[in-house]
């Protein structure tokens, strides 16, 4: 075989029976292409939104773990989804309660967690957690481990 020739191989059937995006709240989610357990981190450090007690901007920084079954998030979409907050009056304390809501809703997955962090103001670091867990599924697909050495610690 020459340098110019390619050699072609079919595309593993996970990634070929693929469907598009499966939108829903306006977020979108994607088939997962792997049989292992996969542990995804987003980190938005620049997270804004607006204070409901004082009607100004504030900011935080949003990270968000979870390990998907059979859909995951598109980042993209994450990314827009989270950029809505900027014109909603909302405690960083209580967004990280609704975009928990609104991704289980939207994906299959084990387990979640939200944690939302604001900059120190007046000498006081706020981190709000929240979490989401299938206790079936983590016992049943023998990921325990994998919560417990992947959860965020306050």
């Amino acid at each position: 075989m020459t340098r110019s020739e390619k050699v072609i191989r079919p595309l593993p059937l996970s990634v070929r029976k693929r469907v598009g995006p499966q939108k829903k709240n306006g977020l979108a989610a994607v088939e997962v292409v792997t049989d292992r357990p996969t542990v995804m981190d987003f980190d938005f450090p620049h997270f804004t939104h607006i204070c409901a007690f004082t009607y100004g901007p504030d900011f935080a920084r949003v990270r968000i773990r979870c390990r998907p079954d059979q859909l995951m998030l598109e980042v993209k979409n994450l990314q827009k989804y989270l950029w809505h907050f900027r014109g909603v009056k909302v405690f960083g304390e209580e967004a990280a309660g609704i975009i928990l809501t609104d991704l289980v809703e939207v994906i299959d997955l084990v387990w979640m967690q939200v944690l939302v962090e604001s900059p120190v103001r007046a000498f006081v670091l706020s981190k709000a957690l929240v979490e989401h867990s299938d206790q079936n599924r983590v016992v049943d697909y023998g990921v325990g481990h994998l919560l417990e050495r992947y959860r965020f610690v306050l």
